[in-house]
């Protein structure tokens, strides 16, 4: 499993993203040592000092991502079914097409 937050993310949420996009490209490359990813997450994003005006659903911890974020994030790693169920292989490449070019571009770069 592959934490995606804390160190990983410099304990900035947003990075969380990104990250995550480059873990399942390296996935889908063949790294079946990659099982999992944990998010840092909650309702609202960020995170706030405890104090007497809290805001509802925002984490008191760590900096988080927020529901639509998270929702957004996983969308995007989540290949389109068909009604057919397309193989492993094929998920990988639907889901981290973009992500491989762009793998790819930083790595010639």
């Amino acid at each position: 499993m592959v934490d995606c937050s804390h160190d990983n993310a410099c304990k900035q949420a947003e990075r969380q993203m990104s990250i995550a996009r480059d873990v399942v490209v390296q996935r889908c490359a063949g790294n079946d040592s990659i099982r999992a990813i944990m998010l840092e997450s909650f309702l609202e994003p960020g995170r706030q000092n405890d104090g007497a005006e809290l805001i509802y659903g925002q984490s008191i911890t760590d900096p988080c991502l927020g529901w639509t974020e998270t929702e957004s994030l996983l969308q995007s790693l989540t290949p389109v079914q068909t009604l057919n169920r397309p193989t492993a292989s094929d998920n990988c490449a639907m889901a981290a097409s973009s992500e491989l070019a762009t793998s790819a571009a930083r790595l010639t770069a």
